[in-house]
C-alpha cells in the first residue's frame, strides 16, 4: 500500500493536507481490499482517522503521558476488530455496544459462553501486563 498508493500520491511531501487526504485514501482502500462488506469500509476509514489524529496531536500527547499508550492503543485496535471482524456494520455497532457498556448479559458467567469476552480478558490482562515496566515511572511523578 505504501510504495503502490501511498507514494504515488504525494506521500506527506506535499504538505499536511494532502498526506492527511493520502493516508485517508489508502486506508479506504485498504478496507475495500479486505472485502466489499461495509464493515471492511468502515474499518479503513476508522484507522484512516487514527493516523490522521495520530499525526495532529496523538504522537505528542502519548509520548507525554508513556503509561496511556498502551491501554489506548489496545483500545483502539479492539474496536477495530469488532469492526472488521462482523459481516454487518449494524452487528458491529451492536459488538462495540455490548463491549462497552457492560450492560446485562454483556459478561457472561461462565466464559465458555462467549469467548469473545473472555479473550477480551485475555487480552487486557496481557495489555497490563505491558504496563508493569511503566509503574515505577509512574509511582515516582505521584509519590
Amino acid at each position: 500500500m505504501k510504495y503502490y498508493l501511498y507514494i504515488p500520491l504525494g506521500g506527506n511531501q506535499s504538505g499536511a493536507l494532502k498526506m492527511y487526504r493520502n493516508l485517508m485514501i489508502v486506508f479506504l482502500l485498504s478496507g475495500l481490499w479486505h472485502g466489499s462488506h461495509w464493515t471492511f469500509i468502515v474499518w479503513g476509514v476508522y484507522h484512516g482517522l487514527w493516523l490522521i489524529l495520530d499525526r495532529l496531536f496523538l504522537e505528542h500527547w502519548l509520548k507525554k503521558v508513556k503509561w496511556l499508550a498502551i491501554p489506548f492503543t489496545f483500545f483502539v485496535v479492539v474496536n477495530g476488530w469488532a469492526l472488521f471482524y462482523t459481516e454487518d456494520i449494524s452487528i458491529a455497532f451492536h459488538q462495540l455496544s455490548t463491549m462497552w457498556t457492560f450492560g446485562e448479559g454483556a459478561i457472561p458467567i461462565l466464559p465458555h459462553q462467549n469467548m469473545y469476552h473472555f479473550y477480551l480478558l485475555i487480552a487486557a490482562l496481557i495489555c497490563v501486563l505491558g504496563f508493569i515496566p511503566y509503574l515505577r515511572q509512574f509511582s515516582d511523578k505521584f509519590v
